[in-house]
């Protein structure tokens, strides 16, 4: 009885070595898992702030297309003011030489009438 639980032990110390070396990669890889996700809050609190960064420069850009927007109107009416301008400085008596109403259509890109 002693040779069999001598022999049960031998086999049992095998049985444990191997389970142990089996292991061993295993404890590497969860050592490794432990370092990564220890990683993870500032991770995300990094995201975070990219997220919040995102969403202001979105609603900066919007606001930068709506004034755009506003600007191109304004200078298409501006255009058309000065247009409008133009042919009234044209059709005024005297534009042509070198006078006041001359240098009005010459700044305005007027022709000579």
């Amino acid at each position: 009885m002693r040779e069999e639980a001598v022999r049960s032990l031998r086999t049992l110390e095998q049985t444990t070595a191997t389970l142990a070396a089996d292991l061993r990669p295993v404890r590497t890889d969860v050592a490794v898992m432990r370092e990564s996700t220890s990683r993870l809050p500032e991770g995300i609190a990094k995201l975070d702030t990219v997220g919040a960064a995102t969403t202001s420069i979105d609603g900066r850009a919007e606001s930068l297309d709506r004034d755009t927007t506003q600007l191109v109107d304004q200078i298409a009416a501006m255009q058309q003011t000065i247009e409008g301008l133009k042919g009234s400085v044209e059709e005024l008596p005297g534009t042509a030489g070198t006078g006041a109403l001359a240098r009005v259509r010459d700044a305005i890109g007027g022709q000579p009438s």
